[in-house]
Formats: C-alpha cells, sequence, structure tokens
C-alpha cells in the first residue's frame, strides 16, 4: 500500500508528526501493524537524515515520523589545537516545500552555551557546516576552555505559534561510526558521544587529566601518596581554594591580592575545578585532584580556604591553615560541633 503524507495537509506544519501503522480486520477492528524484519533491515528501508522515515516503538509496533526541517549531523572534526568544533551535516526537506533555512546551532548545558563562530550551506543538497569555538572569553580576561559539562548539540524549531525551543540533533553515517570521537588538548578532554536511542550529539568537556588518575584507583592511589607524604612543608607557598575551585573569589580572594601587593615573595596557587576558571595574576592555577594539587596540599606553608577541602585533608603540624567560612564566632560548626 502507499499513503501519501502531502494530502493529509500535515506537511505545512512545523510540529513533528507520527502516525501509528494500523490494519483494519474483517469485524471492522484496527490493530497496530508489527515489524517483523530486523532494526537494520526497517533502517535500511529509510533514508536515516531523511524527514519522513519508519520506526519502531518499543513493541515492534510500525510508525511513521515526520519532522519538518530534521537536521541531522555526519562528520565531526576537533582541530589540533583543542580551539574549534567543525561539524557538518543536512537538513531534510520533502519534495515540493520550500527550501529551508540555515539552521540556528547551540552547544549548551544547564550554567552555559557555545554559539558557532559561522554556519554555511554547503552545496544544493541542503547540506551545511558550523564551526563552534572550544575557547571562551566568559569573564573578559582572556580566552579559557570551556566550563566542564554535557554539552547538547541543539538547533533552534520555531513552531507555528512562533515559539521557539530546542531540538536535540543525531548523529549519522560516518560520524555515527566513529563515536565516541575524543581529543586530549592542553586546557580541556574534549569527548562528542551519542546519547539515547536516537544517538543524540553530546560534546562532553572535562579537565585533562592522565587515563591513570581518573580512575577511583588512581584518586585512591593519590590520596594515599598524599596521607603518607614527608615532604619538607614550604613556608614560602600558599595554596588558595574557594568554592571548591570553581570561582577565585570571595575572602580568599581578597587575601591573594592582599597578599601580592605586600608579600611578593609568597608563591601564590589556586585550586580550579577546570582550565575555565581565570586566576588572579601572577597566580599559578593547579588543578583539584592533580598530582600537583595533592603535593601542594601536603607541603604549602598556607593553606587559605572558604569551605573546606575534601575529607582526607589533615592538616600538618607545620602548615598554617586559615578558614574563611563563617565571619561569626558566636557558632559552632565541623569538628567543633557537640556531639549529639
Amino acid at each position: 500500500f502507499a499513503v501519501d503524507v502531502r494530502s493529509s495537509g500535515s506537511t505545512a506544519s512545523n510540529q513533528n508528526q507520527r502516525w501509528t501503522v494500523k490494519a483494519v480486520l474483517p469485524n471492522g477492528r484496527s490493530e497496530p501493524v508489527g515489524w517483523g524484519g530486523s532494526g537494520a533491515e526497517l533502517a535500511a528501508a529509510s533514508d536515516p537524515s531523511a524527514v519522513l522515515r519508519a520506526e519502531c516503538t518499543g513493541y515492534g509496533y510500525l510508525q511513521l515520523v515526520m519532522q519538518p526541517g530534521r537536521v541531522t549531523l555526519d562528520s565531526a572534526e576537533i582541530s589540533p589545537d583543542g580551539a574549534t568544533l567543525v561539524m557538518e551535516g543536512r537538513v531534510g526537506q520533502l519534495p515540493g516545500s520550500p527550501d529551508p533555512v540555515l539552521p540556528e546551532m547551540l552547544l549548551l548545558t544547564a550554567r552555559n552555551e557555545l554559539r558557532p563562530l559561522s554556519t554555511i550551506w554547503l552545496d544544493g543538497t541542503h547540506r551545511f557546516r558550523t564551526e563552534f569555538p572550544l575557547q571562551q572569553n566568559k569573564w573578559g580576561l582572556g580566552n579559557r576552555a570551556p566550563e566542564a559539562g554535557h554539552y547538547r548539540v541543539l538547533h533552534a524549531v520555531t513552531d507555528d505559534a512562533g515559539r521557539v525551543r530546542n531540538a536535540r540533533v543525531p548523529a549519522l553515517g560516518q560520524l555515527l561510526r566513529q563515536l565516541p570521537l575524543r581529543a586530549e588538548r592542553t586546557l580541556a578532554a574534549l569527548e562528542l558521544v551519542g546519547e539515547g536511542n536516537e544517538q543524540d550529539l553530546v560534546l562532553r568537556v572535562s579537565a585533562p587529566r592522565p587515563s591513570a588518575d581518573r580512575t577511583a584507583l588512581g584518586r585512591g592511589r593519590l590520596i594515599a601518596d598524599y596521607c603518607g607524604t614527608t615532604e619538607a612543608v614550604d613556608p614560602g607557598a600558599v595554596l588558595f581554594e574557594t568554592f571548591d575551585g570553581k570561582s577565585c573569589s570571595d575572602s580568599g580572594r581578597a587575601i591573594s591580592d592582599v597578599l601580592g601587593a605586600h608579600r611578593p615573595d609568597l608563591q601564590r596557587y589556586w585550586t580550579v575545578a577546570d582550565f575555565s576558571v581565570q586566576v588572579p595574576p601572577n597566580c599559578t592555577p593547579v588543578l583539584r585532584e592533580s598530582p600537583e594539587w595533592f603535593r601542594l596540599l601536603a607541603t604549602a606553608g598556607y593553606l587559605v580556604n572558604n569551605n573546606n577541602f575534601p575529607h582526607y585533608f589533615r592538616k600538618r603540624p607545620e602548615q598554617f591553615y586559615l578558614q574563611t567560612w563563617h565571619g561569626t564566632p558566636l557558632k559552632r560548626i565541623g569538628c567543633d560541633t557537640p556531639v549529639a
């Protein structure tokens, strides 16, 4: 049998459409039609980048899905210097429909977003290329790595009422076969992956660490080495940390600035959760729970924190620890709290 979905008038809408294929029985009842072949055979029956394609439900029933202006990506490359991510893909279109508009692409987390440097058409087959920056001048202090997180690859969709929403973009073809696509760069570790049944694209950005340090075993070894250190304490080193290294601010920043002005002989180090964090001038960033950070936690003569160091931290007798969390002496916190 054949169905012309254009005759239903649904192609005039920007909304996604989904139809369940049913068979009308002699008794007048209708029953959903199951797919008897494999998933690969069904995928081969319809172009996965097409606007209209066949799918199966979780129970194996056949459906037709139409997504006007469906955006898919089939190529991606991270530049050698880690500065850009270039992706290519296609905007689907039903025959006889108006030419599609260039997609508005976006990389988005709950805390941050990255917009493309450029998005251009490649040829007359509705293929496009988009280039994203993988460095960000978020605070106006120079380019840094983007904040760590899982960045969903999205494009803007406008519905019939003029409302704009973000739709996820799946990987197809060569890109799908390459996933996960990984790159280790100086300021960040990057991984492009597909998630869910549709293999929707997500760019995972994390702090650069040796592979051995990312495992629970590797972290346990670093903690054990820290707890057993016998290296001498350096009275000329100061380790600052505020908000678990997510920023260099609060009282610790004020203390650091005063020390920089009055005690330039002291070497100031700042804990950073990742290299998107900008440290004060003449200070050295140290990645949290890196080997160098553990060494400084054990040997810095002065430690300043507005919250607290992790549970395994033990101040050595030669160290001076300034805790700036609460400014009033009228309450007891931490180890000073009476046992209930």
